[in-house]
């Protein structure tokens, strides 16, 4: 299970001290395939580091130069002693991937030219292992011998905290990072507020990128998972050209770099906060946001406050707000199949397009949030983005709030004709959207698979199509096992879904041959194939019934019926016209038993737990 920051206790015996000393790369590459090594993502930045900034850094080392300092903070988490990094994240990075082979450096050749060498994974004792074991694979050419070992045995300046909070960790960081040296100004924003919006902001950037995690605290080994790929970078979980902002041409590849995405995001967030405030958008004002106020001006105190005071009310709330109004751009380029900068802002020669993305954006809020309408038809609205790209008049600089509050009215006006008034029984688009949050899943189980599964279906693919019962029972035995990992654990086990494009393949073949035309969604390394293949084929495409099968045989399983009623939701969503079934499960005040026994998670296993271990088991909740 990756770290949660809920239960990660500080050192509570001692004062808050200070120690320096060198660890060699060996010994931190040790730290590193052991698990000690943790990310706080509340205020570590991505992995951003490209092959040359890495080549860099490990030249330096090469050459005995001095690097800078590490800080670290020593912590405890399930009584193993571990560090949290506060500064040196991304040279940390340089190394381990170094040395596991996802890059090499530089040499000269004789007949001019270079050649990239890889370590030689023989250098090290642990390294050497995992080559034996097929854990790692040796990469050619190598450098020499002699260079691998004094990579290896280079010493590391660390300085390593022992502190009694997390604020001090915290406080700490932000002193190293206020100057803003090596930072975008929006990364300095962002490592200088540690408020709610802060928070909500990077919550919001991260789920649209598709780097969200689980928990903020996060192993140095899982980064690269949800980290952003270049062309260089190849291990990395998400190719930058697929990010929305980047696949859509809302912003450039060097603006996702620089964080510009989060600045985008803290805009719009702020003046869904602040409605009907309409300001100007410019550095300044953003930075009055997070609490950076350049004159002690009431105006910019109060906007802060405010913001603030509302994010502590319902931050979850206003996150759920902002993906849901995301969601129906995301529809309606669905259904244009072309990009946001080519349907609203192909009459005009600008590449990019982030003030019209704004506009539009509030001008749906305003509709779906404000008005409580909701809309009519796909196909007419993606007709008046293109006629809203025709008049929106932006100058160029700041957007001014005159400016924004025209264009936004323009907007809505043009709008208009695409909803309808939202009946009372009706669900809200601006909270019961599921795209994003479907896709935030399916990246979340990269880094805790404990707390993931995913099933194709709950009937046999074979000539019967018989209802899988004791698939469904596996199921809810899962999620007491889920439970069972530990408190305030929340687990989910999508159907209609496939982890591989082999199972995928073999669910559209059988569907195909039954009649039944279904064509999966691939999203990352999954394909979501949706349940519409036996709803249609086994229950004559009624989901409702489909859906109350699964309930009522649910509720007779060998459960406690309070943790049934209380703690496990199964529901239904729409993928892009896929019909997805969602089990969530969150634990209980105590362990919880199926049929009489107790299950827990190991990765993605779900395992008996022995009469050994049952007070070890208890213990999690006490």
């Amino acid at each position: 299970m990756q770290p949660d920051k809920q239960s990660l206790n500080l050192r509570k015996d001692l004062e808050p001290e200070l120690s320096i000393r060198g660890e060699s790369i060996q010994r931190v590459y040790n730290f590193y395939i052991e698990e000690r090594l943790l990310v706080n993502r509340r205020y570590q930045r991505k992995l951003v580091w490209n092959v040359e900034e890495k080549q860099k850094f490990l030249d330096s080392i090469i050459m005995s130069y001095p690097v800078p300092l590490f800080l670290w903070a020593s912590v405890e988490y399930n009584d193993k002693d571990r560090y949290e990094i506060i500064d040196g994240m991304q040279r940390l990075n340089a190394i381990t991937s170094f040395i596991e082979q996802e890059f090499g450096l530089l040499v000269k050749e004789e007949g001019g030219g270079e050649k990239e060498y890889f370590f030689d994974l023989d250098t090290m004792a642990d390294t050497k292992l995992l080559k034996d074991e097929n854990l790692l694979e040796q990469k050619v050419p190598m450098l020499s011998r002699a260079i691998c070992s004094k990579i290896a045995g280079y010493l590391l300046p660390l300085s390593v905290y022992r502190m009694e909070t997390s604020e001090e960790i915290d406080e700490i960081f932000r002193r190293i990072n206020s100057g803003g040296r090596q930072l975008s100004i929006q990364e300095v924003r962002q490592s200088s507020s540690l408020g709610g919006f802060a928070d909500a902001v990077r919550r919001i950037a991260a789920k649209i990128r598709g780097d969200d995690s689980n928990s903020d605290m996060l192993l140095l080994n899982a980064m690269r998972k949800i980290s952003v790929s270049n062309k260089r970078l190849q291990h990395y979980g998400i190719n930058v050209d697929d990010i929305f902002w980047v696949k859509q041409g809302i912003i450039s590849r060097e603006k996702m770099r620089q964080s510009n995405d989060e600045e985008i995001v803290a805009d719009i967030l702020s003046s869904m906060i602040l409605y009907p405030d309409k300001f100007t958008s410019n550095a300044v004002l953003l930075n009055n946001m997070y609490g950076i106020h350049s004159l002690d001006s009431p105006t910019q105190t109060d906007r802060h406050q405010k913001i603030e005071s509302e994010l502590s009310k319902d931050l979850d709330g206003w996150v759920d707000k902002f993906i849901a109004i995301y969601d129906v751009v995301r529809q309606v380029m669905e259904v244009a199949n072309e990009s946001f900068n080519s349907l609203v802002n192909k009459h005009t020669e600008s590449r990019f397009s982030p003030k019209h993305f704004q506009t539009i954006f509030m001008a749906l809020y305003e509709l779906i949030a404000i008005d409580k309408k909701m809309v009519v038809s796909y196909e007419l609205l993606v007709k008046k983005f293109r006629e809203a790209g025709k008049i929106m008049r932006i100058a160029s600089g700041s957007y001014s709030g005159k400016n924004k509050n025209t264009n936004i009215a323009a907007v809505k006006g043009v709008f208009i004709e695409s909803f309808r008034s939202r009946e009372s029984h009706e669900e809200n688009p601006a909270e019961d959207n599921w795209t994003t949050r479907l896709e935030n899943i399916l990246v979340q189980s990269y880094t805790e698979q404990s707390l993931y599964d995913f099933k194709l279906g709950l009937h046999n693919l074979d000539e019967q199509g018989l209802f899988n019962q004791e698939s469904l029972e596996k199921i809810v035995k899962t999620l007491t096992a889920m439970a069972n990992v530990g408190k305030k654990a929340t687990g989910y086990i999508i159907i209609g879904v496939a982890d591989n494009e082999k199972d995928a393949s073999f669910c559209l073949q059988y569907y195909q041959e039954q009649g039944v035309r279904t064509q999966p969604i691939k999203f990352g390394n999954f394909c979501v194939t949706g349940v519409n293949g036996e709803v249609d084929k086994h229950y004559k495409s009624d989901h409702d019934k489909y859906m109350s099968l699964i309930s009522s045989k649910v509720k007779n399983m060998p459960v406690e019926s309070g943790f049934l009623h209380n703690n496990i939701r199964i529901w239904s969503i729409k993928y892009f016209g896929k019909a997805i079934v969602i089990f969530r499960v969150n634990s209980a005040d105590h362990p919880v038993t199926f049929d009489e026994g107790f299950y827990t998670r190991i990765d993605s296993n779900t395992v008996k737990v022995k009469s050994s271990e049952f007070n070890f088991l208890h213990k999690k909740f006490s």
